[in-house]
């Protein structure tokens, strides 16, 4: 994933953004994401981009009040595998979907061993200090 999402790849996926405008009012800290990200400073752009997207799902879907794991799943099973959706150029392969389910949205508890390394829960909730290394940025496998 790594050499398929590399710099250029990843600037040309966000001019796409600059003209989207459910990502207006996100394209500042987008545009600090991808640039920490082409930096090598993954401890910044992996929860920056994680808690991004959350932020995305429920501003796409108009959502108010409050939004647990089992709803920000549903979201994103329908943005991302619901090719006919009008945000469709969201949408992932759905391998990069499974993956994204087995390893991002894994659960966890503190003082446990953590299930993936790339635990959304353990990176935002401070348990995964680990993360940032490119190891983990170019998700070695489904």
């Amino acid at each position: 994933m790594f050499s398929y999402y590399n710099s250029e790849r990843i600037l040309s996926i966000s001019n796409e953004w600059e003209s989207n405008k459910f990502l207006t009012n996100r394209l500042p800290i987008l545009r600090n994401i991808i640039m920490a990200h082409n930096l090598g400073m993954y401890n910044v752009s992996i929860p920056t981009i994680l808690s991004q997207l959350e932020g995305f799902l429920i501003d796409v879907f108009s959502i108010k009040g409050k939004v647990d794991g089992a709803i920000i799943k549903t979201l994103l099973n329908h943005i991302l595998k619901d090719y006919g959706n009008p945000i469709s150029e969201f949408s992932f392969d759905h391998d990069i979907h499974d993956f994204y389910e087995r390893n991002i949205l894994v659960g966890f508890e503190h003082g446990k061993e953590i299930g993936s390394d790339i635990s959304r829960n353990a990176i935002l909730h401070g348990a995964d200090i680990s993360y940032g290394n490119l190891a983990t940025e170019c998700f070695t496998g489904p």
